[in-house]
């Protein structure tokens, strides 16, 4: 049994098991996925994973500057309006 982050780790040997116990279910978990997404592409080598990554972040960065621009945009209509006077 693992105690929890702050209980019984007053000793710099128990802090360091600790970590390493963390990092080693880091690497674990990372393996998991990496296996899980190899096994993705083969199963669908049409939309291969990275495809879509790309394609989501890049509707949400188009989202994102059409907002900003349109922002732009309107503030710029805004203080011309006022400069017509």
């Amino acid at each position: 049994v693992t105690p929890g982050r702050g209980a019984g780790e007053s000793q710099w040997w128990q802090r360091a098991v600790r970590t390493l116990e963390q990092t080693s279910e880091r690497a674990s978990r990372e393996m998991d996925i990496r296996r899980d997404l190899r096994i993705w592409d083969q199963d669908h080598p049409e939309i291969h994973h990275e495809l879509i990554v790309r394609y989501v972040c890049g509707a949400a960065i188009s989202v994102v500057a059409t907002a900003f621009y349109n922002s732009i945009k309107r503030g710029h209509r805004k203080s011309s309006q006022r400069n017509d006077y």
